[in-house]
């Protein structure tokens, strides 16, 4: 009786926290930016759910610790809604031009909801492989996102395109081209194009 109404409690505290931090995302998004958020939330994620499994290894010890599972559980949620939940959504109109966005949200839709459906479809296997340690596989793999995100992805908050793009190059060490040295090399282009035309014109005239 006692698990039955612990579970009720698990899905209404789930549905009233991803209600509640709905509301607050847009607003905490726009004032810490997008870089701290993500990172925060893969790597609180990976602590849930490390203390997930030590209060399950534990639960017999004493009463209260299903509690503490409890609210593992609810610490995992918050920390996926405030992060990963939804600014890689906002990522990606970021990270993309205009004219790139729509292939980039199909993608992203694609890969999100396949995600999905291979953590549902193997959970129970990982179940069954590593009983009440089966969280730790979401926990590495939390923290390895956080510390791959960590050294590759830069803030986008109040930045255009151009300066991402830039922030990029900084990051994985490419020359970003000045807008004055495309130019020159549109005029460079263009001056062997004339000349090309000058060239073959002389040498129709020549024939003639």
């Amino acid at each position: 009786m006692n698990n039955v109404e612990l579970n009720v409690d698990t899905d209404l505290w789930n549905r009233n926290a991803r209600t509640q931090n709905s509301r607050q995302q847009g607003t905490i998004i726009e004032h810490v930016g997008r870089r701290p958020l993500l990172i925060g939330g893969f790597g609180a994620m990976a602590v849930f759910y490390g203390l997930l499994t030590i209060f399950l290894n534990l639960q017999t010890k004493a009463y209260w610790l299903p509690y503490l599972s409890f609210g593992s559980i609810m610490g995992v949620i918050t920390s996926f809604c405030i992060g990963p939940g939804g600014i890689p959504f906002i990522l990606t109109g970021e990270l993309f031009e205009q004219s790139y966005r729509p292939a980039a949200f199909m993608i992203v839709g694609i890969v999100n909801w396949l995600s999905n459906f291979a953590v549902g479809l193997l959970f129970p296997f990982i179940q069954e492989a590593f009983g009440t340690f089966c969280f730790m596989v979401f926990a590495v793999t939390c923290l390895a996102g956080a510390i791959f995100l960590y050294f590759v992805l830069p803030e986008t908050k109040g930045k255009t395109f151009a300066e991402i793009s830039q922030s990029f190059s900084k990051i994985n060490r490419v020359a970003v081209s000045t807008k004055k040295e495309k130019m020159e090399c549109v005029a460079a282009k263009e001056k062997v194009e004339n000349s090309d035309t000058e060239n073959g014109q002389d040498n129709d005239i020549t024939e003639m």
